[in-house]
């Protein structure tokens, strides 16, 4: 098992865990009485239980020794990834997950044409574990809906689960919200994975639900090219920006008297996080990382690395899978061809020689015939306006100048639809025609020449 695999599975078996804990806890209380006396029969029910509570609880441990409360967020490897891709690698797998009987519907997935920029593995992964709980919540009364459409401005795709459900309160999304997943019910705590999985993706989780009616549980995916992947790494990382501090007058102010009419209006700086009502019923909020932040909360360094020419596109491979196991979660690297990187890394001008120190060194210890041209760092602010346009700017140009760098002209290629070129008798029989007529007139035209200097040559006396 490789180990992009072996963390995701590592960190499901966590999330699986923190709630088997709970019940044995709670049923350990059921069995001591607390609750009431219980019969012979119902004692023996609940000391079988613990003993399954037990043999899960071993079966984790023997196949991660180490707390999954430690656990961390596994590598991704983002990439453009056709979503039929992903969608076969789900459905191949969801038979073994599902309870029996339940009826899953797709809703898009089937264009290969139709590309994501992200880990097809950990968006398989994703989606099969938001697609099981919708069929507990559907206890197979009712098809699970997967949906798969591009957003208006065409920019994204929203990969979502929907279900017909006993839906969520605008209370309980709060609860999501407020409280840590780790010490919440075994529906929040298995947030904790979806979340973190939707984060690799620059996206938060996204949550709508109306109470009796169903639950819809999704993502946003760059789909658009490099400039969608900058805009989408953008606004995800400005959701985990401070709240600005207005500054504070220090000399005493007048009181303004302000007639009965006038209207104070308050600016929030920090954005709202409770549950936002879309329609009447309906309750909708977004689910980022609770535990996790930025190193360097007001500013980001960006650039590019390029591979030198003679190195083989192996080795660029190499490079390139340990470029994704070094990222921190709030880092991102962009592949540009075979041999070129876009990297935006999580620190202040103070933190990057030091991350360039520990990246150079894994680079000299793993692929040390690598050949790296680092271009001068760009210090970029965590703000709307000039953090989108750099990074947007930095990815455009620089998938522009890689294409213009491999363009070349072929003079045999034909227009799209036509037919291959073949090899023809006619044409060759035309061709040795019209090389035989140049051929007598070259001739002609020599004696000619010829001729014409003889004229014009003096006589000799």
């Amino acid at each position: 098992m490789s180990s992009r695999h072996d963390a995701v599975l590592q960190q499901t078996l966590g999330d699986v865990q923190r709630p088997l804990r709970g019940v044995r806890e709670t049923v350990r209380q059921v069995r001591a009485g607390e609750l009431g006396t219980l019969s012979l029969r119902q004692a023996e029910c609940l000391d079988e239980v613990l003993r399954q509570c037990d043999g899960l609880e071993q079966l984790i441990r023997q196949a991660y020794p180490d707390d999954a409360d430690d656990l961390d967020i596994p590598a991704v490897r983002r990439r453009w990834v056709a979503t039929s891709d992903v969608r076969r690698s789900i459905e191949s797998a969801l038979p073994q997950c599902l309870p029996d009987g339940t009826e899953v519907l797709w809703d898009g997935g089937t264009d290969p044409s139709h590309r994501v920029f992200g880990d097809p593995d950990v968006l398989a992964a994703l989606m099969i574990h938001l697609i099981t709980r919708s069929a507990l919540v559907s206890r197979g009364r009712h098809p699970v809906l997967v949906r798969l459409n591009h957003s208006d401005d065409g920019d994204f795709q929203q990969w979502s689960v929907i279900d017909r459900g006993p839906g969520l309160s605008a209370d309980q999304l709060q609860q999501f919200v407020e409280s840590d997943a780790r010490d919440g019910d075994s529906f929040s705590q298995g947030l904790m994975l979806c979340r973190q999985l939707a984060g690799m993706h620059f996206s938060p989780l996204t949550i709508i639900s109306d109470a009796n009616v169903g639950t819809e549980t999704g993502l946003n995916i760059p789909a658009s090219g490099p400039r969608s992947v900058a805009k989408a790494w953008c606004e995800w990382r400005l959701q985990y920006r401070p709240p600005s501090v207005a500054p504070r007058r220090t000399h005493a102010i007048r009181p303004q008297k302000t007639s009965a009419n006038s209207v104070r209006h308050i600016t929030r700086l920090d954005r709202p996080r409770a549950a936002q009502p879309t329609s009447r019923g309906t309750n909708r909020v977004q689910l980022n990382w609770n535990d996790i932040r930025p190193r360097s909360p007001h500013q980001v360094i960006a650039g590019t690395v390029t591979l030198g020419a003679t190195c083989s596109k192996q080795l660029a491979t190499r490079l390139d899978d340990l470029f994704h196991e070094r990222l921190s979660p709030f880092d991102f690297v962009y592949r540009i061809g075979d041999r070129q990187w876009v990297w935006v890394f999580d620190a202040s001008i103070d933190q990057m020689e030091e991350r360039w120190e520990r990246l150079n060194e894994s680079v000299r210890q793993q692929v040390p015939e690598a050949r790296l041209d680092w271009s001068d760092p760009q210090i970029i602010p965590v703000d709307q306006r000039r953090m989108t346009s750099r990074i947007s700017d930095l990815l455009v140009r620089q998938t522009l100048s890689s294409q213009t760098d491999l363009r070349h002209f072929d003079h045999n290629q034909v227009r799209l639809g036509t037919k291959p070129l073949e090899p023809s008798p006619v044409a060759m029989a035309r061709l040795d025609e019209e090389m035989l007529r140049m051929g007598a007139r070259l001739r002609k035209q020599t004696q000619s020449l010829r001729s014409h200097a003889s004229r014009m040559r003096p006589k000799e006396r």
